[in-house]
């Protein structure tokens, strides 16, 4: 229980203090909230932030089982550089496998399908962000371009800033880095066109980015300044899958109650863990453990 209690703790620490330590920050939850006027769109969000709890407790349960299964004492470190891949791999795979397998894969509608395009660019560093976030967000109304450009930069700036310091060894070079990002979102669709009948879904967006590690170790290198250069340009190859999901809402509430006493064992009695827990379950955690901006309207 130790074990999960770290992990459960982990997803709600600040990247920095992760990175510090040496592990792997977990992979970023977003969440768009609506405004508090409209109780369908405020209710459907509320259970998109108990669900961001679900799946870090169980993306949590598929760490620990896997190092059982490896046989593997202690998280992957970014510190040592045969590791570098390894220590998001972990993170990584364990948010996938939380969606898409086991329990929760039923609670997500995903037969609208997904889109996977792979894109070898040469960019100016300065556009490398932008062409980062673009596919991230891409085509969600909830997401403003003063938000791209500001609040989501900067969250991109701060993650990158993080993992300066450290590098993979030559031998992992090569491979792929995979990171995954989900977006919880609430969506509006007008069946009349007059605003007389509106159906309010609540969605989540899972985004893979696979890039090869020295690619992304050279995007993380501070650009190279002098009055003379010109803009420096960097090879930079992606791959990004992105799947629009619908949350069945009915039976995340049909459950709420076993994950939410689920929680309360996990948290086993950390202090910190049980202030969040006590301001409101599932839900409280949740938005702990997302970067919370305000939807589109």
């Amino acid at each position: 229980m130790d074990n999960l209690a770290s992990e459960i703790k982990r997803a709600v620490s600040q990247p920095e203090e992760v990175v510090k330590d040496g592990l792997a920050p977990v992979p970023y939850i977003f969440g768009f909230e609506p405004g508090a006027g409209n109780s369908d769109q405020a209710h459907a969000f509320r259970g998109l932030l108990g669900m961001a709890a679900v799946i870090r407790m169980f993306a949590a349960v598929n760490i620990v089982a896997t190092r059982q299964t490896n046989k593997q004492p202690e998280p992957y470190s970014l510190t040592k550089p045969e590791e570098y891949p390894a220590a998001f791999k972990e993170v990584t795979d364990a948010t996938i496998k939380a969606l898409t397998a086991g329990p929760l894969a039923t609670f997500y509608d995903s037969s609208s399908g997904g889109s996977t395009q792979t894109e070898d660019q040469v960019l100016e560093r300065s556009q490398i962000h932008r062409f980062v976030l673009s596919r991230v967000f891409g085509g969600l109304s909830q997401v403003t371009q003063q938000q791209l450009d500001h609040d989501l930069d900067h969250v991109l700036t701060q993650f990158v800033t993080q993992l300066e310091p450290f590098r993979a060894s030559p031998q992992v070079g090569r491979d792929t880095l995979k990171h995954v990002i989900l977006i919880n979102y609430v969506r509006n669709t007008d069946l009349t066109g007059s605003g007389t009948v509106i159906v309010v879904d609540a969605c989540t967006r899972m985004v893979t980015l696979e890039i090869i590690i020295q690619d992304w170790l050279t995007a993380l290198q501070k650009p190279k300044t002098g009055m003379f250069k010109r803009p420096e340009k960097i090879s930079f190859k992606m791959t990004t899958t992105v799947v629009d999901m619908k949350l069945n809402d009915a039976k995340y509430q049909a459950n709420k109650d076993k994950y939410e006493k689920t929680l309360k064992i996990m948290v086993d009695g950390h202090p910190e863990l049980q202030q969040i827990f006590d301001k409101g379950g599932l839900e409280a955690y949740g938005r702990e453990t997302s970067h919370i901006h305000s939807a589109s309207m």
